[in-house]
């Protein structure tokens, strides 16, 4: 993906995370509403993807890094408001 310079977005989830909760609802909604943006979600496991943390040097539940291929665009941690999650993304599709 990051060889096509394609549009991903890696949320870091965890159980009990309320953030987790209200942003996967947003990005869920994002895909079905927009499928032109033609974003990738990567959903890494906060509790059994450790190596994936460190490597993305992310180190909490509810972190979204968005890229376009290899290039990090925007990050965030713990965010639940559904305008300033789309913004980013919507701005990046555009690119």
């Amino acid at each position: 993906m990051q060889d096509e310079n394609a549009l991903i977005l890696v949320a870091v989830t965890g159980p009990g995370c309320p953030a987790c909760r209200a942003q996967r609802a947003i990005l869920d909604s994002f895909q079905k509403q927009h499928p032109e943006a033609d974003l990738k979600i990567l959903w890494v496991d906060y509790d059994h993807q450790k190596r994936v943390l460190k490597y993305l040097n992310a180190s909490l539940a509810g972190t979204l890094i968005l890229f376009r291929g290899a290039e990090r665009l925007w990050s965030t941690v713990s965010k639940m408001d559904e305008d300033a999650i789309i913004e980013p993304i919507l701005r990046a599709a555009a690119r």
